[in-house]
């Protein structure tokens, strides 16, 4: 009895986040849809404690369905709110999405887990260079962001990294894009002005990084496992 219990706790752990994904998906395609910069500023309540709730809500339906848009949410609040307030939100928002889809990935465990790292050849390969430190490999994928964003969040739930480190790694690693991106919604309605045109250099400069990153610890990696070879 305990036996066929334990085989339907299983089965549950496998089945119930696949739910919450699709019930994500529909909501995205009811409200989500119109997630967009001009929609969020349309639809902001003027009170900046009411429009503080629409965001943090919109970040939530973006974290349940998956595919929505992150970026979006960013630059909105910087549109919406002086810097000191939209920065705090949007991490706020982003704490939020990074502990529902660690909850959805830790309750399915090594099934979700198994199923990522054969989807996306990227994560395996992060995975087995960087596996050994998980608070680098959290903060580095964030970093790079190769990989959709809360496919990556239920990844670390799915292997039960612990979860104060999954939060700092994070936040950290998700912190350069957030600001820089907070700031171009801030200037955005005057792209020729000084401050602008230094975030989008400075998004420009991060972008090339993260992909020089990338490619600087696939190559250590590589060279490592020749070196291996040899000896």
């Amino acid at each position: 009895m305990t036996k066929g219990n334990g085989g339907k706790l299983f089965n549950y752990k496998k089945i119930i986040p696949s739910m919450l994904i699709v019930l994500g998906i529909i909501i995205y395609l009811i409200f989500g849809k119109d997630i967009t910069v001009d929609n969020i500023l349309n639809m902001s309540p003027r009170n900046r404690i009411f429009a503080s709730v629409f965001i943090l809500i919109l970040y939530f339906v973006k974290t349940v369905s998956i595919v929505g848009p992150l970026m979006a949410l960013y630059i909105a609040s910087g549109l919406i709110f002086p810097l000191y307030w939209a920065i705090p939100l949007n991490v706020l928002g982003v704490a939020i999405g990074l502990a529902y889809s660690y909850k959805l990935g830790y309750s399915a465990g090594d099934y979700l887990k198994n199923k990522i790292l054969t989807k996306y050849e990227k994560m395996n390969e992060f995975y087995s260079i960087v596996k050994d430190n998980e608070w680098f490999f959290a903060f580095i994928i964030r970093i790079v962001g190769l990989l959709p964003h809360d496919i990556v969040n239920m990844f670390f739930g799915s292997i039960r990294m612990p979860f104060h480190k999954y939060m700092t790694a994070s936040i950290i690693g998700l912190m350069p894009m957030l600001i820089i991106s907070t700031i171009i919604g801030m200037t955005i309605t005057d792209p020729i002005s000084k401050e602008f045109l230094l975030a989008v250099a400075m998004r420009v400069v991060l972008s090339m990084s993260a992909i020089l990153i990338y490619r600087l610890i696939l190559n250590k990696s590589k060279k490592s496992n020749k070196e291996d070879k040899i000896e």
